[in-house]
């Protein structure tokens, strides 16, 4: 079985004898437009047609008079009029929509025709709207630590917009800041040393959407109910920190469509704490949530309380947890439900759960397909799936049917070991490929893992 892991320019001028004024940049594509004669200029400049636009020819020369002229044929800039009087300079944005030029000269307002020079300008230049959008042009490297306004999206004019240099944002400091239903877009992010590179504010539902985070502490940082597209997170200590404090609001985290890599994290791909749930199930089979090379995988920290079989259910899809020292490991009270995932070559039990545990790796009327293999396919002193500090008085049926364990005997049941164990999980076990540990040393009279094997 294989693995899985890929306007319109705007006339601006200073009709001063002489002189020609304009602005500077324009939007990120509209061409110059043919000029016509001025009433009374010289020939109009040859004007830039925006980001990623071409640039327009002179314009024809005007006949004599008193007043300024139009624009020429290419340009935003008009001709130059013997005594003509003072146009608008910036035309103030409208529309909730401004425009971010890195190259453009300090003091542009947003204005198509006027590009503010940075993402924190181009943020002031809404001037606190409830909602607006910031364009930003791909190409000059933009300085980090803005916050994104609630209702505020702010869309690289490609992917892969780069942005870097953080601000306090809290304990520690950040690049960029999302706040409740404010939406990054398109966007390469570069965090040194213990910076977060994007955290996402509690309170709304924060949107990502195709960036990509490098460096820092941790690469993204969730802290409410939000919705990915497309991320990657490397040369983090961990990728993704799903971390809802105690008297927040519980928080919904999806995936939609697309590919997702938390590979490499010296300590955790993703780690969710408190009550978060993650929502993989919108994943199809082309699409991959990679997390190869970090040290563990997947981690859900434990929920306190009595014990919680029903609730909302984080599923995990389309995952391919590939060489980590351990997979995915769930701690009590959190229920995760796993699908079409792989583990493959980790070098401790590859999937570790702690009782009481509420784990659905397969059920019979929905198979796990998942795929199970150890690094060497002789080696069985390493478990593939343990479950530990299992109390008799509270046994849940571990289900984990319909997976892929090479090797798998003819008997339809996977062998399960029952041994005692107090503390944490050992790092070896039998032979068998799913070990359950109990503190009284004795198994239950119901099995505690039902899995089987096709």
């Amino acid at each position: 079985m294989g693995l899985r892991l890929a306007a319109r320019p705007f006339v601006v001028g200073i009709f001063a004898a002489g002189l020609i004024s304009s602005c500077g940049g324009g939007e990120f594509s509209s061409a110059g437009s043919g000029g016509s004669r001025a009433s009374g200029g010289a020939a109009g400049a040859a004007s830039s047609g925006g980001f990623g636009g071409a640039t327009g020819g002179s314009g024809a020369a005007g006949g004599s008079g008193a007043t300024g002229g139009d624009a020429g044929s290419g340009g935003s800039t008009a001709g130059n009029g013997g005594s003509g009087g003072t146009g608008p300079v910036c035309p103030e944005p409208t529309g909730g929509e401004v425009w971010v030029d890195g190259d453009a000269l300090p003091g542009g307002n947003g204005h198509p025709s006027c590009p503010a020079a940075s993402i924190q300008a181009g943020l002031d230049a809404l001037q606190n709207q409830m909602a607006g959008v910031v364009h930003v042009k791909t190409g000059p490297t933009y300085a980090g630590g803005f916050t994104i306004p609630d209702g505020v999206k702010v869309t690289g004019q490609s992917i892969g917009t780069l942005v870097q240099g953080g601000a306090d944002c809290g304990e520690v400091d950040c690049v960029v800041v999302v706040s409740k239903a404010g939406h990054l877009e398109n966007f390469d992010v570069v965090a040194q040393d213990q910076q977060h590179g994007v955290q996402l504010r509690p309170g709304g539902n924060a949107k990502l959407s195709h960036v990509k985070v490098r460096g820092g502490a941790v690469g993204i940082l969730v802290q409410g109910s939000a919705e990915l597209a497309v991320l990657q997170a490397t040369d983090t200590e961990t990728g993704m920190q799903v971390d809802v404090a105690a008297g927040e609001s519980p928080a919904l985290v999806r995936f939609s469509h697309g590919y997702y890599t938390f590979g490499g994290a010296t300590k955790f791909g993703i780690l969710v704490r408190g009550e978060a749930t993650i929502d993989m199930s919108a994943l199809q089979s082309e699409d991959i949530v990679d997390f190869t090379g970090a040290d563990v995988g997947m981690l859900f920290e434990a929920r306190g309380g009595p014990p919680k079989p029903a609730g909302p259910v984080s599923v995990i899809r389309s995952a391919g947890f590939v060489e980590n020292r351990v997979g995915l490991v769930v701690h009590k009270n959190v229920p995760v439900r796993v699908r079409e995932s792989r583990f493959v070559r980790s070098q401790q039990p590859s999937v570790q759960l702690r009782a009481p545990n509420y784990t659905d790796l397969g059920l019979e009327q929905e198979p796990g397909g998942n795929l199970f293999l150890r690094e060497n396919a002789a080696l069985t002193g390493v478990a593939l799936i343990m479950l530990c500090d299992q109390p008799q008085s509270n046994t849940p049926r571990i289900a984990a049917e319909g997976n892929d364990f090479p090797g798998c005997p003819l008997s339809p049941v996977v062998p399960v070991t029952y041994s005692g164990q107090v503390s944490s999980c050992p790092l070896s076990s039998s032979a068998a490929d799913v070990v359950a540990y109990f503190s009284t040393g004795s198994a239950p009279a119901t099995a505690a893992v039902n899995a089987g094997c096709r």
